[in-house]
């Protein structure tokens, strides 16, 4: 299991550039578990104007699962409505 996790993390760390389609990045910035570094990295791989990255000081690895929870969901909803009308 751990050789495939380490294969999918190497594979997936110069996959941005082949990404088309919009991308929210949404990630904890005191996440012990993947650093939000991985997440800027990707980021800057992704195509100009269809990605972005939004980083939550204080919060972990599930952010969704957060005290703070409501924004996230209200940044991803807002993220969604501004793409789909």
């Amino acid at each position: 299991m751990a050789k495939a996790l380490f294969g999918a993390i190497r594979r997936s760390a110069s996959a941005g550039s082949r990404i088309r389609v919009p991308m929210l990045l949404l990630h904890g910035e005191d996440d012990p578990i993947c650093p939000v570094v991985g997440s800027r990295l990707m980021l800057s791989q992704l195509e100009v104007g269809r990605a972005a990255l939004t980083t939550y000081p204080g919060l972990l690895h599930e952010i969704f699962n957060e005290p703070e929870h409501e924004r996230v969901f209200e940044d991803l909803l807002e993220w969604l409505l501004a793409r789909t009308g």
